[in-house]
């Protein structure tokens, strides 16, 4: 028999033979070890870039809705020192109380005579609203 062909004179001759392919499988099983976690780790990366940009985006919303806010909360805070300045006006000023009672409710004095015209009840009270939106600005 020659020693080429059989195993037995290949792992006398040669007695890193047998190791050899073990450390080729080991090798082999640490690359797809290497490989497994270098995916993970890229899997888990990709994952944090999508939520980080996901959170970005509601916090550009956030942002955005709050400015909205603020702008309206201003302006309702403006509509109610107006409105404040117009009620301090209506307690202390007696002429603006007499052409608001003369002009919503229809009030005269005593002595007055009324001369109606041909107006309607509504274009009289529309007319009313825009006198007294006047006076009221005015001041």
């Amino acid at each position: 028999m020659s020693q080429a062909a059989n195993t037995f004179w290949v792992s006398k001759v040669n007695p890193y033979a047998a190791t050899n392919s073990l450390v080729k499988r080991q090798m082999r099983f640490r690359r797809f070890v290497d490989a497994l976690v270098i995916m993970i780790i890229l899997a888990a990366t990709a994952i944090c870039i999508s939520v980080y940009a996901r959170s970005r985006a509601e916090m550009s919303a956030a942002e955005a809705k709050y400015q909205a806010a603020s702008i309206r909360v201003e302006e309702l805070r403006v509509d109610t020192e107006r409105l404040e300045r117009q009620v301090l006006r209506l307690k202390n000023d007696p002429k603006l109380i007499e052409t608001v009672a003369r002009q919503s409710l229809g009030l005269v004095r005593s002595g007055e005579v009324i001369i109606k015209t041909g107006q309607t009840a509504e274009e009289s009270r529309a007319a009313g609203d825009k006198r007294k939106a006047g006076a009221l600005t005015q001041s």
